[in-house]
């Protein structure tokens, strides 16, 4: 308002002249709206002609919707009140008259022309209705196209009688084919309908008898109406083409033999010989009945879809499995660091380490492998075999000296870590299978012994699960150069499925031998941690459970507070050890709880 008033006096009428403009223009999208639902609501859209006439067992039909179009000038068609599922039907006392209006697909299209000529006699159908108050409008049967397309009608084959036998012979026939279309679906005798059917029949076949032309068509006019019917043909034949159409899923279901209750279909073409009608479902019942039989499908392809691709140890491509490369027993076994196979051990560390990482081994051994002289905790290092003298004498002497190294049948190399861990998996199996805890960690990891063994009392009446570092939705290294590189040859998904990182995991006995054997049988993947914690526990639905504690990689060693909180730190040289071990018996350092 302020900068209005500072405005010149012609600024300010321009400015409010603009302002009128805008709020007129933004009523406009409204009123559109108003205008297009008024229209929508004048001028109604026609209804979808059904693509069979249908007939309840008391006598109502929805033969109505077959007549002209409507326009705005010609009087309104009412429907009458019908059930739900059929659309609106109307009375109709004898169905022989539809199925001889039916019989012809030229007389049905004769039936409808955009501008009916009014026929010389119509004719009327006994207690016809057109809607709840208007119970006395005629209905047309025979317009006089239509007589004269009755009359002129070519012979026909042998099976069907000829329209022009006489009336005598044609009524019986006529009144045999009614009692067959009101009988309902399951019943062997006829629905009654007002009590007197011999009447009905014969006023129907009347109204349907084809009465006498006083001028015969001629050979265009003929020509006239063998085009129109080819036309209706092969339109027919296109629609039934088209997926979706209601004549597609009515052509679809044409084996289906069952009907709504009180309900029957009027087919198209009535055979004489056929016995009785073949009951067929209305549009709204095969549309329904369609809808869920594609969704069953959807359903059982997906799940079978998930069944055939859902576990990632079906995307190991490699054609060698874990039980050919792999090289059963020990060749220093030590079986007695598990006496009692472990029955009265807390956990069980299991230390991976290089023949000649010698240091690493030592340094372990005089900082938190010192808990090793507690009855209920044991350490041993697993090594492989090794082709240098020297290293294996050296190996020797130290297994002499501390009798903790676990030797196996073969060679120690990095591609063969997974068949070391397994050969973990194998001594706990074979010596130790009662220990309720086992860690499996490397050589250059510090653990914090104090917090481990807090948290195997917090967790000591679990079972079937494994704890450590969750890796979740890791990707396969594609490139050539990493020493991690995963060719999609070997692993074809996209994706790794959730493991545990392999610097160090905890798991229960209970899973030992699962592994062991499964690991087996699978095909040979370089990176141990994903396929034993990772490929193979998804197959036996082992829990994998990821713990912060479980840092597995490299933090501060002045970050005394971060050690004391954390159970497995990763990248730990060996002289590493000894400063990280004093820190945490010091006792001097205060750290904030949380």
């Amino acid at each position: 308002m302020g900068i209005m008033l500072q405005m010149p006096f012609e600024r300010r009428r321009f400015y409010m002249g603009w302002l009128q403009i805008k709020r007129f223009l933004s009523f406009l999208p409204a009123a559109f709206i108003v205008y297009v639902l008024l229209q929508y609501l004048i001028y109604q859209p026609e209804l979808a002609p059904p693509h069979h006439v249908l007939v309840s067992s008391s006598g109502r039909s929805n033969l109505s919707v077959l007549a002209p179009r409507r326009t705005l000038q010609g009087r309104p068609r009412v429907l009458p009140i019908g059930d739900h599922d059929t659309g609106g039907i109307l009375d109709v006392q004898d169905p022989s008259a539809v199925a001889a209006l039916e019989d012809d697909p030229a007389a049905a299209a004769a039936a409808a022309p955009k501008e009916p000529a009014a026929p010389k006699e119509p004719a009327r159908v006994n207690n016809t209705s057109r809607g709840p108050d208007d119970h006395h409008q005629p209905l047309e049967q025979n317009p006089p196209q239509q007589q004269q397309q009755q009359s002129q009608e070519p012979a026909r084959p042998q099976d069907q009688q000829p329209q022009t036998q006489p009336q005598a012979q044609k009524q019986p026939q006529q009144q045999q084919q009614g009692e067959q279309l009101l009988t309902e679906p399951g019943s062997s005798s006829p629905a009654p309908a007002n009590n007197d059917p011999a009447p009905r029949a014969a006023a129907a076949a009347a109204a349907a008898a084809p009465a006498p032309s006083s001028s015969s068509p001629t050979g265009a006019e003929e020509k006239k109406l063998e085009d129109q019917k080819e036309r209706v043909r092969q339109k027919l034949q296109e629609l039934k083409k088209v997926p979706g159409s209601a004549v597609a899923m009515i052509a679809a279901l044409g084996e289906n033999k069952s009907t709504p209750k009180g309900m029957i279909v009027v087919p198209q073409e009535v055979k004489p010989e056929a016995s009785a009608a073949k009951p067929e479902v209305s549009a709204s019942a095969a549309r329904a009945k369609l809808i869920t039989k594609k969704t069953t499908v959807k359903k059982s392809s997906a799940v079978v879809g998930a069944a055939s691709s859902g576990l990632s140890i079906n995307a190991l491509k490699g054609k060698i499995k874990v039980s050919e490369k792999y090289e059963h027993g020990f060749s220093v076994p030590h079986e007695e660091l598990c006496p009692n196979n472990g029955r009265d051990l807390k956990v069980l560390v299991l230390i991976t380490t290089a023949p000649d990482h010698e240091k690493h081994r030592m340094a372990i051994r005089q900082t938190w492998g010192s808990y090793a002289i507690r009855k209920d905790i044991t350490m041993a290092f697993m090594v492989g075999r090794v082709h240098d003298a020297t290293v294996q004498t050296n190996l020797d002497n130290e297994n002499e000296l501390y009798g903790d190294i676990i030797q196996t049948n073969f060679i120690d190399h990095y591609t063969n870590l997974t068949l070391k861990t397994i050969s973990m998996f194998e001594w706990v199996n074979t010596y130790c299978s009662e220990s309720h805890f086992i860690l499996k960690t490397d050589d250059d990891m510090f653990i914090n012994m104090n917090l481990l063994l807090h948290f195997i009392d917090t967790k000591k009446y679990d079972k079937h699960v494994m704890y450590g570092r969750l890796a979740k939705g890791w990707k396969p290294v594609r490139n050539k150069k990493s020493k991690y590189y995963i060719g999609i040859d070997t692993y074809s998904r996209v994706r790794y499925p959730d493991f545990l990182t392999g610097p160090a995991y905890l798991f229960t006995n209970d899973v030992v031998e699962e592994i062991y054997q499964k690991a087996l049988s699978t095909t040979f993947f370089v990176l141990e941690d994903v396929l034993l914690t990772g490929i193979v526990g998804e197959s036996l639905h082992i829990k994998r459970i990821g713990d912060s504690r479980f840092r597995n990689e490299k933090i501060k060693i002045s970050d005394t507070c971060a050690v004391m909180k954390t159970i497995s730190i990763h990248m730990v040289k060996y002289e590493e050890q000894f400063d990280m071990h004093k820190r945490l018996l010091d006792g001097k350092t205060k750290c904030k709880v949380g």
